[in-house]
């Protein structure tokens, strides 16, 4: 089962005697104003992690936002699975879950060849929904890329409408969320998104 919420930090000094926190290479960059920073999202276990191919570019040289939207939702997707949110879950259950809201923020550049890892927080959620944030971290800049900020609710693909989570999937749901809210930073939220 996957577990992406644990982290382990690595003191390490950059070049220019700066102190900061290395991960596989990666050195922190001076935090941007209310975006979080390398240290803070890799306390985030890594969910997927791929050096951007060149079919991801675009015409302005860098990562198109159809790649970054697909990686997120492909490793969102994985990160699910491994809460038991699987083909036999849906199954069994007849659930599955369907997109409410998004909203796409960048802060940086990704460009072809740079390695590049999402990281995922949960929010919170209510007994039909929840929402998210899929963060895509440039390793290979130092930087965070690009939020997704997601909700999504469970829904009874018979009657087509929103049902509860079952115990099982809530109760992991939200341990997943009481240790992500102990976290001391905050993710740049879209202030009119959220559970309803």
């Amino acid at each position: 089962m996957l577990d992406f919420d644990g982290f382990e930090q690595v003191p390490a000094v950059r070049g220019d005697g700066a102190s900061g926190f290395k991960r596989e290479g990666i050195v922190s960059s001076e935090t941007r104003r209310g975006v979080p920073g390398v240290d803070d999202v890799l306390t985030l276990n890594e969910i997927a992690r791929e050096m951007a191919p060149q079919e991801w570019e675009d015409e302005n040289g860098h990562v198109n936002v159809a790649a970054y939207y697909r990686f997120h939702m492909e490793s969102v997707a994985l990160a699910l699975e491994g809460l038991g949110w699987t083909e036999g879950h849906r199954q069994t259950t007849g659930q599955s879950v369907f997109s409410v809201e998004q909203h796409l923020r960048f802060y940086d550049e990704a460009l072809v060849g740079h390695d590049v890892s999402i990281h995922l927080r949960l929010l919170n959620r209510n007994e039909k929904m929840f929402h998210a944030v899929s963060m895509l971290l440039n390793r290979s800049t130092g930087r965070l890329a690009n939020t997704l900020e997601f909700v999504e609710a469970n829904v009874d693909l018979r009657s087509r409408r929103m049902v509860p989570f079952s115990y099982e999937f809530g109760s992991k749901l939200d341990g997943v969320i009481v240790r992500h809210n102990e976290l001391p930073w905050a993710v740049p939220l879209n202030t009119g998104m959220g559970l309803r």
